[in-house]
């Protein structure tokens, strides 16, 4: 599926697949070893999701109404929420097949009382932070969403973007910074204690 999302632009080595690890989640596995510095994914630039490419005709019934005056992060919480409820003809429709229907576990899913716990810790300002965000997107695109759906959306999103830089170069005068998803290279689970390592 993620090959065929990817396109011929794009490269997926052949020893790479997605699978379930139980309570651990979804994430991309190796079937054979690896060599050091060896090309692992090729993601074309039009299949980074980020804003200012999102493809809201694309959608059907939700096609991006009141997303005007969201600020970036926000706008990308919309679209994840609303291709994975209106998106079955869009061409992200490979990528949200790839993600899993459970939330990840996030300061948005956590108990109020878990949240209590936390005062006096660097942990609780931006915890509040990411649940006051998510309060406002459900009160104002309750028309169209419930709040779960965007709670999923938004969970997946913070556990999952990434933050890039592009360099000055052509007509670009100026270091530019943002956020997007990036397609199969999300599905990469990182363990601190692990040996290995990957670059991108």
């Amino acid at each position: 599926v993620l090959r065929k999302f990817l396109g011929g632009d794009g490269f997926v080595h052949p020893s790479l697949e997605l699978a379930d690890a139980g309570a651990r989640g979804r994430g991309m596995f190796t079937t054979t070893p690896l060599l050091r510095g060896e090309p692992l994914v090729q993601l074309p630039l039009h299949r980074l999701l980020r804003r200012g490419k999102l493809a809201w005709s694309e959608l059907l019934v939700f096609q991006g109404q009141g997303v005007k005056g969201l600020n970036e992060d926000e706008e990308l919480i919309m679209y994840l929420a609303a291709l994975r409820k209106h998106g079955l003809y869009s061409g992200w429709y490979g990528y949200m097949r790839s993600l899993p229907f459970e939330e990840p576990n996030s300061s948005l899913t956590w108990n109020p009382t878990v949240l209590r716990a936390l005062r006096g810790t660097p942990a609780h300002k931006p915890a509040r932070t990411l649940r006051k965000q998510l309060l406002a997107l459900c009160h104002r695109f309750a028309a169209f969403f419930e709040c779960r759906e965007l709670r999923w959306a938004a969970a997946h999103y913070w556990s999952r973007s990434f933050e890039l830089t592009i360099p000055p170069g052509g007509k670009r005068k100026k270091t530019r910074t943002f956020h997007a998803l990036l397609p199969v290279v999300d599905l990469f689970n990182y363990d601190a204690t692990s040996t290995n390592h990957f670059h991108i």
